[in-house]
């Protein structure tokens, strides 16, 4: 994928936010399953960053506990949702607009770092790959990223999937393999949003080669045994 279209995705994603801020603060307002299981891995004291905080549940999630958090995302107007809804918090949690592949931490300052519903977000292989190495370089020595992205290799997706990556094998698309428009569809419009379908393996390979080493990366199950076909995301624990 070239870089400009990469970027104009980029862009229409974080205004196609801006527009559903209402609507995904009403659909988004209780933690998944997946995010539950991800607490186990947060301890008293530890600070962290949540990358793609939408409207605040990761914070929801962790209100409870003594933590130091810092949530960031590409829509202004979902910042200005969380700023609203939990800025008198006896947590005193900071809110801030900004993009993934470029934060303005500094090296080795965070304990944790949860990317939720964030990574399937980012066009091109090159910009995943720039936002995975911005995640290594912003946590502490043994810190751990927990991660969660959409399984788009679900019934409903997968012929979309597929279509897309034939059309991209043979130059008839400006997508890569993978990728996918999915429709957000309101009564005010439909908005277009733009999704890479991962594997556990593809994710894996991006992993390792931005430094990390892999602690967990699995599916996980809506109902019985894990598979492409009945679980709702891929869940990943990786270590600095």
């Amino acid at each position: 994928m070239k870089q400009e279209f990469a970027e104009k995705l980029i862009e229409q994603n974080r205004k196609n936010y801006n527009f559903l801020s209402e609507d995904f603060a009403k659909t988004r307002a209780y933690p998944w399953e997946e995010m539950k299981e991800l607490l186990t891995y947060i301890k008293k004291g530890d600070v962290i960053l949540d990358i793609g905080s939408g409207s605040g549940r990761t914070f929801k999630l962790l209100q409870g506990m003594d933590v130091t958090f810092t949530g960031i995302d590409i829509s202004e107007k979902m910042v200005m949702h969380c700023k609203k809804e939990y800025g008198d918090h006896a947590l005193k949690p900071t809110f801030a607009c900004q993009n993934a592949v470029s934060l303005s931490f500094d090296d080795s300052i965070f304990d944790r770092v949860f990317a939720v519903a964030v990574l399937h977000h980012i066009p091109s292989y090159d910009l995943r790959l720039k936002a995975m190495q911005e995640f290594y370089r912003v946590l502490k020595k043994g810190g751990l990223v927990l991660m969660t992205n959409w399984n788009l290799w679900q019934p409903r997706y997968i012929t979309k999937v597929l279509k897309n990556g034939v059309k991209s094998i043979f130059g008839m698309s400006r997508y890569d393999v993978g990728d996918v428009i999915v429709p957000w569809i309101t009564k005010r419009a439909v908005l277009k949003r733009y999704y890479h379908a991962f594997t556990v393996s593809e994710l894996e390979r991006l992993a390792k080669e931005a430094g990390f080493m892999v602690e967990r990366n699995y599916l996980f199950p809506q109902k019985g045994k894990s598979s492409y076909l009945n679980s709702r995301n891929i869940c990943t624990v990786l270590k600095k």
